[in-house]
């Protein structure tokens, strides 16, 4: 209520004379209808009071799943690397970037061709998924790092925005040389 009251306060501009002394209201009769003039929903303040609360709650549950999918990600034992309709990268979680030997500081926003130059098959797998809208599972690719041969095994997904439609494609991946020796 103490919010409900500061929002009113501010909405309604100060008065110089106290407001009038309003009429009691007529008793009512439990077979009438409400007015629409008692619904509490008529008063602005009252509307944008709930508007607000609303809004907050949203944004709270946002941050919750926000918040739930980022640990999800960041978290992943393999790598995951995604990027948009127009091949820059959106996201790469650690995994990815401790696998393939990239920066921890690297940016987002970069050609997949350039982040991934050490392995320019995955940058051209990814850019095919977005293209064609095929996804490919449990492949793998071979590269040479260090000096050594690495085997990456790796599957492929479409990314889709709300309105399901695709909005990039991402790839998950593991080094799976030990299992394949």
């Amino acid at each position: 209520l103490r919010v409900v009251y500061e929002i009113q306060s501010r909405l309604r501009p100060a008065q110089e004379e106290p407001p009038a002394p309003q009429q009691p209201a007529p008793k009512a009769n439990p077979q009438d209808k409400p007015s629409r003039e008692s619904n509490w929903l008529n008063d602005p303040a009252c509307r944008l009071c709930v508007v607000t609360l609303r809004s907050l709650r949203f944004e709270a549950m946002v941050g919750k799943v926000s918040s739930y999918h980022s640990s999800v990600l960041q978290n992943l034992g393999g790598g995951f690397l995604a990027v948009d309709l127009q091949g820059r990268t959106v996201l790469i979680n650690p995994a990815a970037k401790k696998l393939l030997s990239l920066s921890p500081d690297l940016p987002l926003n970069l050609p997949a061709a350039q982040v991934l130059q050490h392995i320019p098959e995955r940058a051209d797998i990814l850019v095919k998924t977005v293209s064609t809208r095929h996804t490919v599972k449990r492949q793998e690719i071979r590269w040479k790092h260090d000096g050594a041969d690495h085997i990456l095994g790796y599957s492929t997904l479409l990314l889709q925005d709300p309105d399901g439609n695709t909005s990039g494609a991402g790839i998950t991946f593991q080094d799976i040389t030990q299992f394949k020796a």
